[in-house]
């Protein structure tokens, strides 16, 4: 592509040294322009309007390269950003698997906590059991030495 633009670059410049040397060149004779001059002209014109249109090629080719950047850039600004959100929203996903880990353990500790009170009130049922048998024991063994006092006599 870059040579074929050099090649119709070095073309047009030819061409324009061409036509101005054709308009410095006095006019002929006769009133009419001579046949082969005259085809040199209309063959330089139309390189001449093929070179400019060639131009306003290159033109739109450069402002279609520099709006492909642009667009190249905004893209990547835009993947940049969804990757930001997708990362937003796996550690979203993983709060909420973590509350609802951390709800079920709630609830296990909760039964498991409900358990340990009846256990320890149950503990304290039977300590209090155990402290009247003790003290019905002490009552019956002190009755008992009143009476084997008062049997030996």
């Amino acid at each position: 592509m870059v040579k074929i633009n050099l090649q119709y670059a070095s073309a047009h410049v030819a061409i324009k040294q061409d036509a101005a040397a054709e308009r410095h060149q006095p006019p002929p004779p006769s009133g009419r322009v001579a046949t082969p001059n005259r085809e040199v002209y209309d063959h330089s014109h139309k390189i001449e309007v093929e070179a400019r249109s060639l131009d306003r090629l290159a033109t739109d080719l450069n402002h279609t390269r520099v709006a492909i950047d642009e667009l190249r850039s905004e893209r990547n600004g835009r993947m940049e950003n969804l990757m930001g959100i997708q990362l937003g929203r796996e550690a979203i996903e993983l709060v909420r698997e973590m509350h609802a880990t951390n709800f079920q353990i709630g609830r296990a500790m909760e039964k498991h906590m409900v358990a340990m009170t009846r256990e320890a009130e149950k503990l304290c049922y039977e300590l209090a059991n155990a402290e009247r048998r003790a003290m019905a024991m002490v009552a019956i063994l002190g009755l008992n030495r009143v009476l084997d006092s008062i049997c030996r006599y």
